[in-house]
């Protein structure tokens, strides 16, 4: 093996140059693109104001003052035309069943058709807007005017359900109350049936007046979708504008907004992540809980606008929900500043892409990684695993061709299963090399530094696949979320699955609780005899008796893999406890970035166990140990699989968690081991030969 093993170093070396053609200007943009706009929606701020009696001018100038950048204009609708009073809303029938008013109108009723809406308006200006936004979305001969002295009439070929909702542009009295306070404008255009280049045209000149830069679509539909994103396109270049991608609740992805995806490649990822409370949300949450949530969105997933609404909780007093207000914005400003993120126009990132020799280059290293695991496992001669190699090049080759997209997600689906396996392999080598040595004997602390050295090395080889998924998937596509890593839930699990083998090959020379039959391996030039002797040990094993027993242990690791699976990813449907939430929050004031639980309480720990249990206990306790340790470095690997989160902050994340893990770790050992001595003291025999085991059989 040791001719394939300097090939795999090589092309290991080979794929980390590779990787850092990209890592370089990714580390370059997460660090520079950090600014960070504050949107506030322009509806729910008045929607406050006006239940409280409060000037909105008032509103919006204090909260400009404790750091708001951004009013977000939506579309007005005639419901809300009417519930400003700018207008009053008819039905036909109605006007029918007022013969009088329609008399005054000098309407006859041959004229009003009862199913049609009819809008009141008083004001001349407002009526010259309404009339020309309804004639662009329903011809000019379809929408009847009329002017009544000081009152104007207009009508309209809907009724008055569907006319209600109807978004009709961004209302003049809106864009001058947005200019008048000083803040940016966030344009939110709804896409409509019929809408038109020159529509769309007058939409840009519109918000170009206000010198607006960030665009956040309403509606499931980008503004021209499908037939005129050519001159959506055009418009959101000449201005210069960013495009702002609204994250899902559950945090992957984007909320389904037709016609995005394909917008932003075409304005060359000018584009930025949102993220938004809902307003049922944030009646639950205090405001140090909406400054965290949101400012850790920001660190952790790349987001660069933070959407806002107005906080409104039942059962507080005007005066207290305008401090929550203000203290809400004011907590954003001075925690993003904190953490070295700046409060302004929005930031995006770069339009990295990752080009197919690159990928390939780093694939090779995956490939490479794998089968030398596949050769150590199982002992195949050196020329064999060459010639697999080769051909697997040849095929990694032909499909980054003909499929670069589905070839670079699935090698670093690979680098995810591989990986942690591999770690785990080479550590537990490491630890059984040193054996039962008489070093171990002499105290706690030959232990704890086969503990520490076993770990480390497990975790410098999760940090090498951690770093080929990060670069392989470090294409803007990625880094905005428009493609995610796939198959979180499998690299969760199938890692686990090994464990067996490595259990054998390393740990167990007998079947677990039956003696030993006699055989003894025979190694051949390649280790053949090893290979022999490990398929036979687990092929005894799976030809066991089920028990009782077996069946309720068998459960419970349903029970363990259930809760393991459920909180994992981003459709978990287990909660997180109070109790939890309040221990994540401490551990982000402590150290910035909140490690992993099952790194820094489960798998580092249990890592650090292993060279404790092979001294004191029976072979089968290692087993649970490699098993819980395996993940906490499958944990590692997925803290990179999110691709949208900064990598420093993703290996600051892992350097925490093997701190805190290494310490808790180092406590366990230590009460282990004088716990252990205490009972052999007193005559308490704890390690075998037990039922099929002897102290021979460590390599």
């Amino acid at each position: 093996m040791k001719g394939f093993r300097y090939l795999v170093f090589g092309l290991l070396f080979l794929g980390w140059v590779a990787g850092m053609v990209v890592m370089i200007p990714r580390l370059a943009t997460e660090n520079r693109d950090t600014d960070v706009e504050l949107v506030l929606d322009l509806g729910s701020a008045r929607d406050f104001c006006n239940k409280y009696s409060y000037r909105i001018d008032q509103f919006l100038g204090q909260l400009k003052a404790a750091g708001l950048t951004s009013l977000a204009v939506k579309e007005v609708t005639p419901q809300d035309l009417q519930d400003r009073g700018a207008v009053a809303l008819y039905s036909g029938g109605e006007l029918l069943a007022n013969l009088l008013f329609s008399r005054m109108a000098g309407l006859n009723a041959p004229d009003i058709h009862p199913n049609h809406s009819y809008l009141l308006v008083a004001d001349r200006d407002s009526f010259a807007w309404l009339k020309e936004s309804l004639r662009e979305r329903f011809g000019a001969e379809r929408v009847r005017s009329q002017e009544m002295g000081s009152l104007y009439l207009l009508e309209v070929p809907m009724t008055p359900k569907d006319f209600l909702s109807l978004p009709l542009g961004l209302w003049p009295k809106d864009l001058q109350l947005v200019q008048e306070s000083g803040l940016n404008l966030v344009p939110r255009p709804y896409n409509h049936p019929g809408v038109t280049n020159s529509e769309i045209r007058d939409f840009f000149e519109t918000v170009q007046a206000l010198r607006a830069r960030l665009v956040i679509f309403d509606g499931t539909e980008v503004l021209g979708f499908p037939d005129h994103l050519t001159a959506l396109i055009e418009g959101i270049q000449q201005n210069q504008m960013t495009v702002g991608m609204i994250e899902t609740p559950v945090q992957l992805g984007h909320i389904d907004q037709k016609g995005l995806y394909q917008l932003v490649p075409e304005i060359a990822y000018r584009a930025a992540r949102l993220y938004t409370l809902y307003p049922k949300e944030m009646e639950k949450l205090s405001v140090a809980d909406l400054v965290d949530r949101s400012v850790r969105s920001v660190r952790e997933r790349n987001i660069r606008i933070l959407y806002l609404r107005a906080v409104d909780k039942p059962g507080y007093s005007f005066g207290a929900l305008l401090s929550m207000n203000l203290e809400y914005v004011r907590g954003l400003k001075t925690e993003l500043v904190r953490y070295g993120l700046g409060v302004g126009s929005t930031s995006h990132l770069n339009p990295i892409r990752v080009g197919r020799g690159i990928s390939y280059l780093i694939s090779l290293a995956i490939l490479a990684a794998g089968l030398w695991l596949v050769g150590e496992l199982f002992s195949i001669k050196s020329g064999y695993l060459r010639a697999i190699l080769f051909l697997l090049a040849l095929f990694a080759l032909g499909l980054y061709w003909f499929a670069p997209e589905l070839a670079r997600s699935g090698f670093a689906l690979s680098s995810a299963l591989v990986f942690p396996i591999l770690a785990t392999y080479w550590a537990t080598s490491f630890w059984t090399r040193r054996g039962e040595s008489s070093e171990a004997a002499a105290g706690p602390w030959p232990l704890l530094r086969q503990g520490v050295s076993g770990l480390l090395l497990a975790s410098g080889l999760s940090l090498v696949g951690a770093f080929y998924i990060s670069t392989l998937l470090g294409d803007i596509r990625y880094l905005l979320e428009m493609e995610y890593f796939r198959g979180v839930k499998l690299a969760f699990t199938f890692p686990l699955l090994l464990i067996p083998f490595i259990y054998f090959r390393f740990i167990s020379r007998e079947r677990l609780g039956i003696a030993e039959v006699g055989w003894e391996p025979t190694p051949g030039p390649e280790g053949n005899g090893e290979a022999g002797y490990l398929w036979r040990r687990i092929g005894d094993v799976l030809g066991e008796k089920v028990l009782v027993r077996d069946l309720f242990i068998l459960s419970l690791a349903v029970v363990v893999l259930y809760l393991y699976l459920g909180r994992s990813g981003h459709t978990a449907g287990i909660p997180v406890s109070g109790l939890e939430v309040e221990a994540r929050s401490f551990l982000d004031d402590l150290m910035m970035v909140r490690p992993r639980t099952k790194e820094f309480l489960i798998g580092h720990p249990a890592f650090l166990l292993v060279p404790l249990a092979l001294r004191f206990l029976p072979r089968v306790w290692v087993f649970p140990l490699l098993a819980f340790g395996m993940v906490g470095q499958i944990s590692m690997i997925n803290s990179f699989e999110h691709i949208r989160s900064p990598w420093l902050l993703s290996l600051w994340r892992g350097g925490n968690g093997l701190l805190l893990g290494a310490g808790l770790g180092v406590m366990a050992v230590l009460l282990g081991y004088y716990t252990c001595r205490w009972l052999e003291g007193r005559g308490i025999r704890l390690k075998g030969p037990g039922r099929g085991e002897n102290r021979d059989s460590i390599r």
